[in-house]
C-alpha cells in the first residue's frame, strides 16, 4: 500500500500545482480552452483523492474506488477532447 500512497500523493501534489497555474494563464489569455485544462487538473485531483481515500477508509471497496476512479479519468479524457477541439 506504500506505493499506492505515493501515486495518490504524486497526483494530488501535481494537480493542486498546475491548477493555478491554468487559471493564472486563463487570466492572461481570456482562452477558454484553458478553463477546459483547468477542470482536467481539478478531476486529477478528485482521482488522487480517491485514491487516497480508498486506502483510509474501510467502507470502500476495491470495485467502487474502481469505477470512480474510471468515471473521472473518462471526464479527464473528455475535458481534454474539448479543450483541443473548442474553436
Amino acid at each position: 500500500m506504500a506505493t499506492l500512497d505515493f501515486v495518490a500523493a504524486g497526483i494530488i501534489v501535481l494537480s493542486l500545482a498546475l491548477l493555478p497555474i491554468s487559471i493564472r494563464s486563463y487570466r492572461r489569455t481570456g482562452n477558454s480552452k484553458i478553463l477546459f485544462t483547468f477542470l482536467a487538473f481539478l478531476m486529477f485531483f478528485f482521482v488522487g483523492m480517491t485514491l487516497f481515500f480508498y486506502q483510509y477508509v474501510p467502507d470502500m471497496t476495491p470495485e467502487s474506488t474502481l469505477i470512480a476512479v474510471g468515471l473521472l479519468n473518462l471526464l479527464v479524457l473528455l475535458l481534454m477532447y474539448f479543450a483541443t477541439l473548442k474553436r
